[in-house]
């Protein structure tokens, strides 16, 4: 079963809680040593991918088994916005 564009983005978000408590956890574990990170999002808040402004990310809904002619405008019309 496929999973909508917006739940692929929450578990996305989820991923890089994830990812972001694993790499603060090692920072600290790492005391001294030089080191030039940036953090990701909002600190004390939740990753959303609206917070690494001023990147966009876009999540579109799509088949590639069964294309429809609306998902494929949508996708060659975000295409040409990006490009």
């Amino acid at each position: 079963m496929a999973k909508s564009s917006k739940v692929i983005q929450s578990l996305l978000e989820k991923e890089m809680n994830v990812l972001r408590t694993t790499q603060v956890s090692a920072l600290e574990s790492t005391e001294g040593q030089a080191n030039n990170n940036t953090f990701l999002g909002k600190r004390g808040k939740d990753f959303q991918f609206a917070d690494v402004w001023p990147i966009a990310v876009d999540f579109l809904e799509f088949s590639a088994e069964e294309p429809q002619e609306s998902q494929l405008s949508l996708l060659t019309s975000w295409l040409a916005k990006v490009a």
